[in-house]
């Protein structure tokens, strides 16, 4: 694998601005950032208006509010920003977690202290239930637009995921350009009907959404969008009824309304899921003999009977793939004791 270019400017025009009120979010009024970031996005040295750094990739996760051992577990491995494989110096990235609120007040007293520890929690003031998150999707839009709307590229992730930040920078680097336009990377679903069934966790009913089949839509543990993609959905994202499959209602309903073509990388990147990950941790351990690592790994809860082993295999890619790179170019990195 060839180093990374030991440069990054962005020659994007952010004189854009958005005519949007802090305070609302589709259809709710009274709307607010319960806890901020608002500078994460700005040169260190100067936090006035229009004074960013240069970034090259702005992630914002959707996590439970309960799951601070995921949080914990990113914030260790690969997204940690100093230890990147060497790219962060050059090609700036960002990253945050999406949460709503809980009614629990020993949990919420919890995410307080880890936003004061980490600065990376963005927190909505929306009850965190599965039936809310199209409002946790489209407030990670309304954020970079409003506090990161100079990123060239928007990772929109779960927090059950590894990526391998070094091969995917590369990769976009050299697929799409430093600048990309109208751009939507995903796992992409088509064909996909719609269930009526009372028995199906993802049942939708015909006042919710009346045709028999989706759009083509992105699977939702990994979107990568273009700057201006994300300006768009966000837009028009109060133009339609709210449907509360996130999935479809941004990366199917909204997109086909702008006219979006879905590129689909399962066929040009390493992303693997659930047992292909197992398959890739058992293989020879010797460094000379570890093959590529994944550049984008699920880890999803529905495929482990311990959550514990979600951590641990997440721990393991990790040690895995930063022998890769200390073998590979030669990059030393700490491994983490599982």
């Amino acid at each position: 694998m060839l180093p990374l270019p030991n440069y990054y400017r962005s020659k994007m025009n952010f004189s854009i601005t958005i005519n949007d009120n802090l305070s609302t979010l589709l259809d709710l009024k009274d709307f607010q950032f319960l806890i901020n970031e608002p500078n994460i996005c700005r040169s260190s040295f100067d936090h006035s208006e229009q004074q960013y750094s240069n970034i090259f990739l702005a992630i914002f996760i959707h996590s439970a509010t309960k799951n601070f051992d995921k949080r914990d577990i990113i914030r260790k491995t690969w997204g940690n920003h100093s230890i990147g494989f060497g790219i962060d110096n050059h090609y700036n990235v960002r990253l945050v977690f999406m949460l709503g609120t809980t009614k629990n007040q020993t949990i919420q007293n919890q995410i307080q202290q880890e936003s004061q520890h980490y600065g990376d929690i963005i927190q909505g003031s929306f009850l965190d239930t599965y039936r809310n998150i199209t409002y946790k999707h489209v407030m990670g839009l309304k954020w970079i637009n409003h506090f990161c709307p100079h990123a060239s590229y928007i990772l929109k992730a779960d927090d059950d995921i590894f990526i391998d930040l070094h091969q995917l920078i590369y990769y976009l680097h050299g697929k799409f350009g430093d600048h990309p336009q109208r751009l939507m990377a995903c796992y992409v679903n088509k064909n996909s009907r719609v269930s009526r069934s009372y028995r199906n966790k993802w049942r939708v009913s015909y006042k919710e959404y009346s045709e028999q089949y989706y759009p083509a839509y992105c699977d939702g543990w990994t979107i990568i969008m273009s700057n201006d993609i994300t300006l768009d959905l966000y837009r028009i994202a109060g133009n339609r009824p709210l449907l509360w499959i996130d999935d479809v209602f941004i990366s199917g309903i909204l997109a086909n309304d702008l006219h979006i073509d879905h590129f689909d990388f399962r066929k040009s990147i390493h992303c693997y899921k659930n047992e292909n990950v197992k398959n890739w941790l058992i293989k020879s351990t010797k460094s000379s003999a570890i093959s590529i690592p994944p550049m984008l790994s699920l880890i999803d809860a529905n495929h482990y009977n311990d959550p514990n082993e979600i951590s641990h295999t997440i721990i393991s890619l990790w040690n895995k793939t930063v022998e890769y790179y200390r073998y590979n170019l030669n990059i030393s990195i700490d491994q983490i004791k599982v």
